[in-house]
């Protein structure tokens, strides 16, 4: 790689840190005329490394529930759940972006905790309380946390996306493995709308990077080539979803559990996926917990610079974190709730409504705001935009709402009913150690076996989970 190739892609550190570049220069009367100016931060990240980061920082968390998704929502539904997600008041939209930013922190710290105690139980059989590990893995990552903003850490996201393309390889030659026993066997679930809705908040889960966005967008060296980052990070990344929910769908069926990982019938492979996806989770975790820290850091008034009011406040925000946690260590269902309401929101409702009522305020007004320029109505927005295009918001909308909703709603009644899970401290009260689901790997064998009993493996049903011991959540 040349030099100004690498300068392009990665951007000179050793440049002023920000100034304006023209978009276009024209030359007339021997003057040039600027048309137009857009911002450049010249320390920032080059749009390649920012289409990394983006694949780094959204995929990995629900990659590995999306075959399960895939197998409850049955094969054409779950498809088009993926690919039309792929495709697809201030206040109030800020305070979206933290819950949202909030809630995925919480979940990746329950599977992180979750991957390292089925990996202690697997590899030596070490029982170390689930809410235990919870704390430890809160502790190790928040170091990482009170860097200032992801251009600081980019390495720790950048590793995150080489951890998930190494485990999303493991996983598909783990299940081509284990398609000539498990294919003869495979069982799917009857057709559930309820089933269904759960794998659409999942699936809306494993696109839903977007809180951290403007973040990311705000570090490059040329935000405007944002556009370019994204669009190419969603191809990588959808690249990546579909190999491992296809695969997954067609080896194990209905048998999978929350997450892929306990399925695959080589132990070797399920400690190496292990490791490889909670390291992700782990990096991943440092650039969702910016954008919050940030928010609240705002609203406190912490100053920019390092110091004990960001120690403290980003305390705050970590212990936050753990709490919630350990009020709820049920990690699908709570990935099911995540992704079906606030990340419906970020990534599929809001950018529909913005795009529609910018783009007709642009068509009614011109590119140049007036002070009589008025707030456009639904009406303008059914005048002024291109019919096509009405349609294709309006389906995605309407998807997005019923949706969104319906997986809101089941994952809450799951939480609360079918698949309760008392907190972490009420061993306080009860005296009793809290596992996790995976403690049952010592007793039980080590594999979520295939079939329609669980019972089938190529080592032995001996090696199986006992059907019904390991909690599959909503997936399961």
């Amino acid at each position: 790689m040349t030099e100004n190739t690498r300068t392009k892609l990665l951007g000179n550190p050793l440049e002023p840190s920000y100034h304006l570049v023209a978009s276009a220069n024209t030359m007339e009367n021997g003057d040039f005329n600027v048309v137009e100016k857009k911002h450049r931060n010249v320390h920032g990240m080059g749009w390649l490394v920012t289409c990394l980061f983006i694949v780094g920082e959204t995929a990995g968390g629900g990659l590995i529930a999306l075959p399960s998704a895939l197998a409850n929502a049955g094969l054409p539904a779950g498809l088009l759940i993926i690919f039309v997600v792929a495709a697809a008041c201030m206040k109030f939209v800020s305070l979206c972006l933290d819950f949202t930013c909030f809630g995925t922190a919480v979940v990746f710290l329950l599977l992180a905790a979750k991957n390292i105690e089925s990996f202690l139980l697997a590899l030596g059989g070490v029982e170390l309380g689930f809410c235990q590990i919870l704390i430890v893995v809160a502790i190790f990552i928040f170091p990482i946390t009170l860097l200032k903003s992801p251009k600081d850490f980019w390495w720790a996201v950048m590793l995150a996306m080489v951890t998930t393309t190494i485990a999303v390889s493991l996983i598909i030659y783990g299940s081509m493995e284990d398609y000539p026993t498990c294919s003869k066997h495979v069982a799917y679930a009857e057709f559930s709308f309820e089933k269904t809705f759960m794998s659409f908040g999942t699936v809306v889960f494993a696109y839903g990077g977007h809180g951290a966005f403007p973040t990311i967008q705000h570090d490059m060296r040329e935000p405007y080539k944002f556009g370019k980052s994204c669009t190419a990070a969603f191809i990588l990344v959808c690249i990546m979803y579909l190999p491992v929910s296809l695969t997954g769908y067609f080896t194990y069926g209905g048998a999978l559990l929350d997450t892929i990982i306990p399925s695959l019938q080589n132990s070797n492979l399920q400690i190496a996926v292990n490791c490889l996806i909670t390291l992700h989770v782990i990096l991943a975790l440092t650039i969702m917990f910016n954008p919050m820290n940030q928010s609240f850091e705002e609203l406190l008034g912490v100053p920019h610079d390092f110091g004990w009011q960001r120690v403290a406040a980003r305390t705050v925000t970590m212990a936050a974190v753990v709490f919630v946690a350990e009020s709820i260590p049920n990690f699908g269902p709570l990935l099911d709730l995540v992704g079906g309401s606030t990340i419906t929101l970020m990534a599929l409702i809001f950018p529909c409504i913005f795009n529609l009522y910018l783009n007709t305020s642009k068509a009614k007004y011109g590119d140049e705001a007036t002070k009589d320029e008025e707030r456009v109505t639904i009406s303008d927005i059914l005048q002024y935009t291109p019919k096509r295009k009405l349609v294709i918001n309006i389906l995605v909308l309407t998807m997005a709402l019923v949706g969104g909703m319906a997986a809101t709603f089941s994952a809450i009644d799951i939480l609360v009913t079918v698949d309760f899970h008392p907190p972490c401290y009420s061993s306080w009260f009860t005296g009793q150690q809290h596992l996790g689901p995976a403690a049952h790997i010592d007793n039980h064998g080590k594999i979520a076996c295939c079939g329609a009993f669980r019972n089938i493996s190529r080592f032995g049903a001996e090696q199986c989970l006992q059907f019904g011991q390991y909690v599959g959540g909503a997936h399961g």
